[in-house]
């Protein structure tokens, strides 16, 4: 013998409001986790900078990517100091970056043929926060070759064999020159 057992749910208006707000809450903290993991690089106790923006610019300041050969080539570098970091997964415990960090910024051009044509370092001090535009000119010889020219942005301590990096990565890119 079958028989067929119903069951009603009865919601009245506190009920429906009571799951709405948990219904929004939990979108809310899913919504949320799921851009924290989608994030850039949570910043590390030994990586506190991070190049987050590179530009080529004209001698205009304007973005471009094609230059020909004695045009004046403009590097903007935009470099982050982070406020805090977390030791994640391991536990939840911040740690606020107090200090001003002394560092190196390096930009190093290479022609078609992997030839270093550009390098140019200085030694600046980003404050804790602080996102701070590193710029620095390149003139593209009249006897350059034509092709793809590669770029890197690198932030460093010290110079080697005593310095270390302080981002977790480089920042390359490439440009034409024809």
């Amino acid at each position: 013998m079958n028989a067929k057992k119903e069951f009603f749910v009865d919601f009245d208006s506190k009920k429906l409001v009571s799951a709405g707000i948990l219904l929004t809450i939990l979108v809310l903290l899913t919504y949320s986790y799921s851009t924290a993991l989608l994030a850039f690089d949570a910043p590390r106790s030994d990586y506190p900078l991070q190049i987050t923006q590179v530009n080529t610019l004209d001698a205009g300041n304007v973005s471009e990517s094609n230059f020909v050969k004695g045009d004046l080539l403009r590097f903007d570098a935009t470099i982050e100091k982070a406020l805090r970091y977390m030791n994640f997964p391991f536990n939840y415990d911040y740690y606020d970056f107090i200090g001003d960090t002394n560092t190196k910024i390096i930009v190093t051009v290479k022609d078609p043929n992997k030839l270093p044509v550009f390098f140019e370092a200085s030694q600046v001090l980003i404050d804790v926060g602080e996102a701070y535009v590193f710029s620095t000119d390149f003139v593209i010889s009249s006897q350059a070759v034509s092709g793809v020219y590669s770029y890197t942005v690198m932030v460093w301590s010290d110079w080697l064999p005593s310095g270390n990096s302080l981002s977790v990565s480089v920042w390359e890119d490439v440009f034409n020159v024809s």
